[in-house]
């Protein structure tokens, strides 16, 4: 960095005290802001410089647009080369700004505070410069560190210019303002953040206010786009804050605007971080407003609209690094898991000077990773994301990546870990007064409670979230909560509750539209339908489940929905049709390299293999699953496997010295896990069908006994089993609870049983 203020490059000699320039003997008229410029791209010699920079640091965020930096640096670019005499001085960086290369060099000056200094004192000036410095570093950190930045909302834009050919401005321009507020330190909430704020909005401004302080959220500001004589106006105003006045710039290309607001208003917000080089700001208003109408076009679901327009981009600007971060999101969205990986690895092997983006690319790797089973890949990658959050005060990214971090660990069943990271991203949320987020981790935590069998522990931070949920006018988060709520109630054998529950939940979900929602809580219901040996009824929310997720191009809920309706086609007894879903499920979980959901299938497609009479098919496609659940690692898929395997032996009535492996899965399991209880009854079902007086059937008995009130194979495997009346009374009695007054429906009698009564017992 240059520093004198009397310097010489080519062949001018600049008088910064002075301003003046001179060739030689000739003085040089050059305007204000040119030799503004020249200033400062001396003084950050060799260093990208970005456009949007440039703007807030040399003209102070007044000026119009972009366009009159471009014709700054034009004449400057003008007086380097003649009568500089240096062509070549400075280089555009596309997508990035510019940087000055040409030596600079410093001339004498008495009046430079270093030129006070007698060279001898530097032995002595040297250590107490650097331990001041030094001083100043760590207090400018721990600043950093300890302060929280400004927490706002920002918006959707108002197109009230009357022309229908800039709507695109409404979701793209608040998208790239937020990305250039973010990446200055900015806490911007994010778009599904601001339903109920947006709702606020139409009403009086005490309303907005109350919605605000509620969410945690500062201030939040309305952009509006309107004609001007001379092309457009964008107007910013608080609606939090009346009395402050509001922004405005005129200019005419939309796009190019919304980067300069954001630039305005980080310096209202005295934002703590200066704008990174390879700004937004792509030098250029046409591709400014191809980035913009391309987060329109994804958020619309107009996926290859917006793909188009990113490559677009990438083809004019490759070093648009934002740019190709979206494509990369882009292409998730619309499956193709491998293109977008590729596009983020690129990213992450370029050395970026923007802490946010390169946080933002490990973020979303490790998400991929996470989502691939890869957990080790996947939290250091958290960890590196939340290394660079941290190294640069951005604390939402800090509790961000702390959330991930839990994630993964709760993925482990490292409970207790995952949980410490989860509260210390909860006292940030809580220190800032986000209480949007400070509800998601509660949620969390009480789901990983859940996830152990602690209901009551679950229940009070599940509660604690639902309230807050419902206090801020979130109902389908709150509705959210509550299903993990009703299926603690399942898990209690609250059948009854627990399905009305998710009745109540549906009905909410459908009153706001939730697609995602209603699909969601229709498979839950589904899953409660088989549990209780309603296959009719399971098959029916399966296939609405299904056809919604297919409507909505969801590959991954389209899976889990065939997942579902192929398991009530096989209770059905329809193997075929079984078989046909659970096969798509599994290509639709490997095109999207997620190893738990096709682990998941294929121990579906190996249970429909054995239940058809088929052992060696079953140990076929055992050997593809034991690669895979032995590199994913989860005790649950090994557990499976274990179980598989015994089936199989006993299907091929391999049942010499098969006690001893029983007692070993028995020991390996908990009964009261369902999990656990449903590898056992599967178990003790075909040892049972094989030779119904085994000894070792007495091992596996007290699964199904447990389970029988709430399990319907449980329940079906003590009516099949029966020896005596007691036995019969027991089992019929569970069986009733289940299905209700058609309990036989499709039930071969029991011999034990055929001449047992029962009285009548009460519904749940």
């Amino acid at each position: 960095m240059i520093g004198c203020s009397q310097f010489s490059i080519g062949r001018l000699e600049v008088d910064a005290a002075a301003r003046r320039i001179r060739a030689g003997d000739t003085d040089l008229r050059v305007e204000p802001k040119v030799f503004d410029l020249l200033l400062y791209m001396v003084r950050y010699q060799g260093r990208a410089i970005a456009q949007d920079e440039l703007l807030e640091q040399v003209w102070g965020r007044t000026v119009a647009s972009d366009a009159v930096v471009s014709q700054a640096i034009h004449k400057l670019r003008s007086l380097l080369r003649d009568p500089g005499d240096l062509p070549d001085a400075l280089t555009t960086l596309r997508g990035v700004g510019y940087r000055l290369d040409a030596p600079v060099t410093p001339t004498h000056d008495p009046g430079h505070p270093l030129a006070r200094f007698p060279i001898a004192n530097w032995r002595i000036a040297l250590p107490m410069l650097l331990l001041v410095a030094g001083l100043v570093v760590w207090w400018q950190v721990w600043q950093t560190a300890s302060s929280l930045p400004p927490r706002i909302a920002l918006l959707p834009f108002e197109n009230a210019t009357g022309r229908a050919e800039l709507d695109w401005i409404g979701a793209g321009g608040a998208a790239v303002m937020s990305e250039q507020l973010r990446r200055r330190g900015i806490d911007v909430v994010s778009p599904g953040q601001l339903d109920q704020v947006e709702q606020a909005a139409g009403e009086a401004v005490d309303t907005v206010t109350a919605a605000a302080r509620r969410a945690g959220i500062e201030q939040v500001y309305a952009p509006r786009l309107v004609s001007d004589p001379d092309g457009l106006r964008l107007v910013l105003v608080n609606l939090t804050d009346q009395s402050t006045p509001p922004l405005e710039l005129a200019g005419t290309g939309p796009a190019s605007m919304s980067l300069a607001m954001a630039g305005m208003l980080a310096e209202r917000l005295d934002a703590p971080l200066r704008s990174p080089a390879g700004a937004l700001g792509l030098g250029n208003p046409f591709l400014d407003e191809a980035y913009a109408r391309a987060y329109y076009h994804r958020q619309k679901g107009e996926l290859d609209e917006a793909q188009e327009l990113y490559e677009y981009i990438l083809r004019e600007a490759p070093d648009a690094h934002w740019a190709r971060y979206h494509l990369s999101i882009t292409l998730r969205y619309a499956g193709d898991m491998e293109a977008s990986r590729e596009q983020l690895q690129t990213l992450f092997e370029v050395a970026l000077d923007d802490p946010w983006l390169a946080a933002a690319i490990r973020s979303t790797l490790g998400n991929m990773e996470w989502y691939a089973g890869n957990l080790n890949r996947a939290e250091s990658l958290y960890n590196e994301a939340r290394e660079r959050f941290e190294s640069h005060g951005m604390i939402g990214g800090v509790a961000s990546a702390l959330g991930n971090l839990g994630m993964v660990a709760f993925s482990r069943a490292d409970f207790d870990r995952g949980r410490d990271y989860a509260l210390q991203a909860l006292a940030i949320y809580r220190r800032q007064g986000n209480r949007i987020q400070e509800a998601r981790v509660m949620h969390n935590i009480g789901n990983s409670h859940f996830d152990q069998g602690n209901h009551e522990v679950a229940l009070d931070y599940l509660e604690g979230a639902h309230g807050i949920r419902l206090e801020l006018g979130l109902p389908d988060q709150a509705a959210n909560t509550r299903t993990i709520m009703a299926q603690i109630a399942l898990d209690q054998g609250r059948l009854g509750e627990g399905e009305r529950m998710l009745e109540q939940i549906l009905a909410a979900f459908r009153e706001t539209g939730n697609e995602r929602g209603i699909g969601r809580t229709l498979a839950h219901l589904a899953q409660v339908a088989s549990y209780r040996g309603r296959y009719d009824r399971s098959r029916e929310l399966a296939l609405e489940a299904l056809t919604l997720a297919r409507s909505r191009n969801e590959a991954a809920s389209t899976a889990r929905a065939a997942l579902l309706l192929g398991r009530a086609l096989h209770a059905r007894g329809d193997f075929q049709g079984a078989a046909n879903h659970y096969e798509q499920a599994e290509k639709t979980w490997a095109r999207l390299e997620n190893a738990p959901g096709r682990i998941t299938c294929l121990v579906e497609r190996i249970r429909l293999a054995l239940d058809r009479g088929e052992p060696e098919h079953a140990r076929a496609l055992l050997r593809q699953l034991e690669p895979l659940a032995a590199d994913h690692g989860d005790r649950g898929y090994l557990e499976s496997l274990q179980a598989l395997h015994l089936r199989v032996r006993i299907s091929s009535n391999e049942l010499d010295d098969i006690t001893p492996v029983i007692g070993e899965l028995t020991d390996a399991l908990d009964p009261g896990l369902l999990e656990h209880a449903e590898l056992i009854i599967e178990v003790a079902e075909a040892l049972h069908l094989a030779d119904g007086a085994h000894p070792a059937l007495a091992r596996l008995a007290p699964a199904a006994e447990r389970w029988a009130m709430r399990y319907f194979p449980a329940a079906r495997h003590l009516y099949r089993t029966a020896t005596d009346p007691e036995d019969c009374r027991r089992a019929t009695r569970a069986l009733q609870q289940l299905r209700g007054p058609n309990w036989r429906q499709s039930l071969p009698p029991s011999p034990a049983c055929e001449t047992t009564q029962t009285p009548p017992t009460r519904q749940s």
